[in-house]
């Protein structure tokens, strides 16, 4: 799958921050020395990359197109792999390159997203009863498509503002996570977590 027309078509490739980026795949991945990894690699390179073993089943490749590829693609360290193929192209904070490679490109909180200005992304709904479900001021924009959040069985891990009853019960009365336009792209990624949190119960329960 990982060929040149693969990591031009802009749905696989995310231009990422790895400052920002990195941490986290080294949680989720099981590679805790990862920016060490890739700062290794940046350093000496070579044109097959190198393959990282995580803890969870998983394999990330390191590798730079423009050494891989005989077509010229400018990018940084790139990693591919994890549970989903996808293509992380990485820079080191404060890097002066230009993230704006491509539009359609998603970039971590420096270029349009793919899915910005999109009406699948955006829905508001002023005839329900119940609108809005949170307070918020008159004029605030409101995103009802994510009604009954799909972040909300991933517990203490939703990354929203909740509390917990003394019942046990998780209140999100004071959640605007899922309702914000610019989430959209947050709460669509969570959904491999949510696959992965219900594939784990289901093993659970097969026990």
């Amino acid at each position: 799958m990982l060929n040149l027309t693969w990591i031009k078509n802009p749905d696989h490739v995310s231009y990422c921050k790895e400052n920002e980026v990195l941490p986290r795949l080294a949680r989720e991945l099981g590679i805790a020395d990862l920016a060490q990894q890739v700062e290794e690699f940046r350093t000496h390179p070579t044109a097959e990359g190198v393959n990282l073993k995580g803890k969870k089943r998983t394999t990330l490749k390191l590798f730079i197109p423009n050494l891989t590829f005989p077509e010229p693609v400018e990018m940084g360290v790139d990693l591919y792999g994890g549970a989903v193929p996808r293509l992380l192209s990485v820079y080191p904070l404060g890097d002066k390159r230009e993230l704006t490679q491509r539009e359609g490109d998603t970039v971590m909180g420096e270029q349009k997203k793919y899915w910005e200005g999109k009406h699948f992304a955006f829905y508001t709904n002023k005839e329900c009863e119940y609108y809005p479900c949170h307070p918020v001021p008159e004029g605030t924009e409101f995103n009802c498509l994510f009604c009954y959040c799909p972040l909300y069985m991933l517990g203490r891990k939703c990354g929203g503002n909740f509390t917990y009853l003394e019942s046990g019960v998780k209140d999100c009365s004071k959640c605007l996570v899922p309702h914000r336009r610019e989430n959209y792209g947050f709460i669509a990624d969570s959904f491999q977590k949510i696959a992965g949190e219900m594939a784990e119960r289901e093993k659970k329960e097969g026990q």
